[in-house]
C-alpha cells in the first residue's frame, strides 16, 4: 500500500494508526522502519494521545479546567505538518519508555536494587526525580543519589550525606519548597534547609561520603507536640502549610515560612496515625487513629471534625483520600472504601460504607492509589500492586496484580511513581522495584499471586458489598 505513496501522504495515514499498527509497520521494509524512526511528529501524536484521553475525566472538576486547557494545547493537531526545529526531545523514546513502563506495571516485571540501610528500619522515605531521602531508627537522614546511565540497565545509589539532628526514631518526612521537614519519636519536626548542600554536592560527580554536615545552627526544630510525632503532609491549597499529627492526639496546623503553629485542628480520642488530604477539595484532610475512627476535619478552622466514620474494629495506620473515595489499611490487614459526598443542604458531609477486603495477613504500613493502581506495604513482608482503575466506577473494586517480594522483615515505608516503588524496611534494606526496564522473555520477576485464602475471602466480601445509593 504504501509503495506508491509519497512519505508526506504515508506519514498522514500513519499519524492516525495505533502503537501496535505502527510497530507492525517497522518491521514491513526499511524504507518505512526509516520514515516512522525518524519522524518524531507520529510518536509526539502518540505520546499525547495518552493525555488526551484523560481531559474527559478531568473535565467533571470545575477548579481544574484550567489543567484540562492546557493538556489540550499539548496534544498535536492535525494541522501541524512540521516538527519545531529547536525541539531536543526524542518523542519516540518518551513513547516507548511510557508504554515499556504501563507493560511491566501491568504484567509485574521488573528490576530489582537493593540499597544497604546500615542499620536501622527504614521508618520514612520521600524522593523526588533521582534524589531520595531515607529515615531511620538510627536517628539519622541519609541522603541518596540515584543514577541510571541506560534505561535497561539498573539503578546506581550512591549515599552522599548522613545528617544528624534527630533525637528520636524518624516516622515521616516530607520535601517542599527546598526544605526537608522530617519529624520523630520525641515530638520535634526538623525543618533541614538541603537546597544548598545539593547544589554543592548532589550536582557534582565527586559524590562520597566525606562532604561535610549542614550545620546544628541551620536545622530548625519546631516544637508543640507532646509524644511521636507519627505523619505530616503538605497542604495542596497553597503549600504553605504543613499539617501534623502524633501520640498527644492532636492535629496540627504549621505555618512553613515562619515555622510557628497556626491553629490546633483537631483531637481525637487517641494517638493519630494516618493523615491524608484530598486531592479534590483540597481544604479538606482525613486522619486514622488508634480510637477505631476516621475523621474529615477542614484545616482552615478549629470547629470540630466535618464528620467521623466508625466501624473499625482496631487502629488505622494509614489512608488515602482522592476526590471523593476515602481508602483506609487498618492493623487487621483489611482495605475499607467510603465514598464521602458533600451534602449541599447543609455544608455537612455524608459518608457511605462501600466496601472491605482483606489485602494482607498482617497490619498495612502504607496505601498508596495514583496513575489507576494501588499499591499497599505490610508486616507481611510484601509490596503488592493492585488494579484500582474501575474504583471511580459502580462496580467499584480493586483486583489484587501480584505481590513483590524480597524484603525480610516488615515493609513500613513505601512511594512510588510512573517507573518505580522504593519501599523501606525493618530489615535495614531500601529495594527499588525499577518498571521502566526493557525484559524480554521473563515472566513476572518475582511476583507472587493472590493467595488462596485471599482470594476466598474477597469474594465473601463482594457478595456483601454496599452500593452507592
Amino acid at each position: 500500500m504504501f509503495q506508491n505513496l509519497s512519505d508526506e501522504i504515508s506519514l498522514l495515514i500513519i499519524k492516525k494508526l495505533s502503537i501496535r499498527d505502527i510497530l507492525s509497520l517497522l518491521s514491513v521494509n526499511k524504507h518505512l522502519n526509516h520514515l516512522i524512526s525518524s519522524n518524531s511528529i507520529v510518536w509526539k501524536n502518540l505520546y499525547f494521545n495518552i493525555f488526551q484521553q484523560l481531559i474527559p475525566f478531568i473535565a467533571q472538576y470545575k477548579q481544574n479546567q484550567c489543567i484540562q486547557k492546557e493538556l489540550s494545547k499539548l496534544v498535536l493537531k492535525d494541522t501541524e505538518d512540521s516538527e519545531d526545529p529547536g525541539s531536543k526531545i526524542n518523542w519516540k523514546l518518551r513513547y516507548l519508555s511510557y508504554h515499556t513502563s504501563e507493560s511491566n506495571w501491568s504484567n509485574g516485571r521488573y528490576q530489582v536494587t537493593t540499597i544497604d540501610g546500615k542499620q536501622g528500619g527504614i521508618f520514612s522515605l520521600a524522593f523526588k526525580k533521582d534524589l531520595l531521602i531515607t529515615g531511620s531508627s538510627d536517628k539519622l537522614l541519609k541522603l541518596w543519589k540515584l543514577e541510571k546511565k541506560d534505561r535497561n540497565q539498573p539503578y546506581t545509589v550512591r549515599s552522599f550525606s548522613e545528617i544528624p539532628g534527630h533525637n528520636g526514631w524518624i516516622w515521616s518526612i516530607q520535601l517542599k519548597k527546598s526544605n526537608c521537614y522530617s519529624s520523630c519519636q520525641n515530638g520535634d519536626i526538623i525543618v533541614t534547609p538541603i537546597s544548598q548542600y545539593l547544589e554543592n554536592n548532589f550536582n557534582n560527580n565527586n559524590i562520597h561520603n566525606e562532604h561535610p554536615l549542614p550545620q546544628p545552627h541551620h536545622i530548625h526544630r519546631i516544637k508543640g507536640h507532646k509524644g511521636a510525632v507519627w505523619k505530616t503532609c503538605v497542604d495542596r491549597n497553597s503549600g504553605n502549610y504543613l499539617i501534623s499529627c502524633g501520640s498527644d492526639s492532636t492535629i496540627k496546623l504549621w505555618d512553613i515560612e515562619s515555622k510557628t503553629l497556626v491553629s490546633n485542628v483537631g483531637r481525637h480520642m487517641d494517638c493519630v496515625l494516618a493523615l491524608s488530604n484530598n486531592s479534590h477539595d483540597t481544604n479538606i484532610i482525613a486522619s486514622g487513629s488508634t480510637d477505631h475512627t476516621v475523621a474529615l476535619w477542614d484545616y482552615r478552622t478549629d470547629e470540630g471534625p466535618l464528620q467521623i466514620i466508625r466501624g473499625f474494629s482496631c487502629s488505622i495506620s494509614s489512608l488515602d483520600f482522592k476526590n471523593h473515595l476515602l481508602l483506609s489499611a487498618a492493623e487487621d490487614g483489611y482495605i475499607r472504601l467510603n465514598d464521602i459526598r458533600m451534602n449541599n443542604n447543609n455544608n455537612s458531609y455524608n459518608s457511605n460504607f462501600i466496601f472491605k477486603m482483606l489485602a494482607h495477613n498482617d497490619e498495612i504500613r502504607v496505601i498508596r492509589n495514583k496513575y489507576n493502581r494501588l499499591v499497599t506495604v505490610s508486616n507481611d513482608r510484601c509490596v503488592t500492586v493492585w488494579d484500582s482503575s474501575s474504583l471511580c466506577s459502580l462496580d467499584s473494586q480493586i483486583t489484587q496484580k501480584y505481590q513483590c517480594k524480597g524484603h525480610t522483615g516488615s515493609v513500613v515505608s513505601m512511594m512510588f511513581s510512573k517507573d518505580k516503588i522504593i519501599s523501606g524496611s525493618l530489615d535495614s534494606t531500601i529495594k527499588i522495584w525499577d518498571f521502566s526496564t526493557t525484559i524480554k522473555n521473563q515472566s513476572k520477576s518475582g511476583t507472587t499471586p493472590c493467595s488462596k485464602e485471599l482470594k476466598q475471602q474477597n469474594k465473601r466480601n463482594l457478595l456483601q458489598r454496599y452500593w452507592f445509593n
